[in-house]
């Protein structure tokens, strides 16, 4: 009984982190031989249209609580309220993830049916991560949710705060939402050379604990 509200200009710019967020899944499947079972695993990405910081939450099943999950965990990084978020139309966006958005205020918007460019800025997100660390190997999918996780938040830190991007004038994602935190303060705060070391700590310390992302 609702009305799907659709992606008009998914080009269109933000102009603050949390603003606009783009969300995508990633499914692998990988035989354990060892235990001689198939395994299925889901990975939700989310990523900040504004600062390209990104968030990506591993489970065993492709459901709203992913999503959500993946939607949080970039949230308390951003230390910003999310406004918008882009997807697809995958049932995971759907029904409880709904009801979440619209609970939150939230503006939730679906690309139209096979047109993934509209929700590129997260499909290329993807392509890094599955080059990365599932095709490249670097994490260990036979181990818990829990220990892939940690994996993941390992490569998270060095895409978020070492890696410079073109999309935002050759800075690293972290660089970018700080200096903007920076620039919304009044200047008698930014005169103060600690500041700036003060918003970096508490952004980088977020990234890096473990019981900020609650795997489903």
């Amino acid at each position: 009984g609702r009305t799907i509200k659709r992606v008009k200009n998914s080009t269109d710019p933000a102009s603050a982190p949390g603003e606009r967020v783009h969300n995508d899944g990633v499914v692998v499947q990988i035989f354990l031989a060892a235990q001689g079972v198939l395994r299925k695993l889901y990975f939700s990405s989310t990523i900040d249209r504004y600062s390209k910081v990104g968030m990506v939450v591993v489970g065993e099943h492709l459901v709203p609580a992913l999503t959500i999950a993946s939607h949080q965990a970039l949230e308390k990084i951003l230390g910003e309220p999310i406004k918008e978020k882009i997807s697809d139309n995958g049932s995971e966006n759907l029904g409880a993830c709904i009801e979440f958005y619209e609970g939150e205020n939230i503006v939730q918007l679906f690309t139209y049916p096979h047109a993934p460019k509209q929700n590129a800025v997260c499909e290329r997100f993807n392509r890094t991560f599955q080059e990365e660390c599932l095709l490249g190997k670097r994490i260990d999918l036979a181990q818990s949710i829990k220990d892939i996780q940690e994996q993941i938040n390992a490569w998270l830190i060095e895409y978020n705060t070492e890696r410079p991007h073109e999309g935002i004038d050759n800075m690293t994602p972290i660089r970018k939402l700080v200096t903007w935190k920076f620039r919304q303060l009044p200047k008698d705060r930014q005169a103060d050379p600690i500041c700036g070391q003060m918003l970096w700590r508490g952004t980088h310390s977020r990234l890096r604990k473990k019981n900020d992302i609650e795997c489903p």
